[in-house]
């Protein structure tokens, strides 16, 4: 890859300077603009309304929308939906979260089933579901032994989670 010797390369110092929204995976920096289209917006917040109403009763557990999360010093992900089960002190969370959600498009679901998919999974997080705006289809996977298995495909319903495994 001739093209990655002569791309510059930037850090979380980089993108904490950036306007905008970005992410940064392994160094390049990707543009998230122009913001989310209604539609997208509209499963977003009928999804994060499902989440937040499955941890009224958790003590421990705290749902964010478009939190910046540090998977390392040259990559930043800000996944649509992000639950975390432990708390964290900074503007960007630093571990990573026991569930992630991400909201796909035509041109965002290469990068959600690709980049992301392996990413999440290496990194341990716990549940990634993957909610496909073209088919109206969720794709839900739960980590078991350091992989991802699909739990479900959704059309509609709701999927409860089990995070006392987080």
């Amino acid at each position: 890859m001739i093209a990655q010797k002569y791309l510059p390369a930037y850090t979380y110092a980089d993108y904490a300077q950036w306007g905008g929204d970005w992410e940064l995976i392994q160094g390049i920096p990707y543009a998230m603009s122009p913001s989310p289209s209604p539609s997208h917006q509209r499963v977003g917040r009928s999804i994060f309304h499902q989440i937040i109403n499955q941890l009224a009763t958790c003590n421990h557990c705290e749902a964010f929308y478009e939190l910046d999360w540090l998977v390392t010093d040259n990559t930043v992900f800000r996944p649509d939906i992000v639950v975390t089960c432990k708390p964290f002190l900074e503007d960007v969370l630093d571990f990573p979260p026991s569930l992630i959600i991400e909201i796909s498009s035509k041109s965002t679901l290469f990068k959600d089933k690709g980049i992301k998919f392996e990413t999440y999974e290496k990194q341990g997080v716990q549940y990634y579901i993957i909610a496909n705006g073209i088919t109206k289809t969720a794709y839900v996977y739960s980590l078991e032994n350091g992989e991802y298995v699909l739990k479900a495909e959704l059309k509609e319903g709701k999927y409860i989670f089990d995070l006392e495994k987080c």
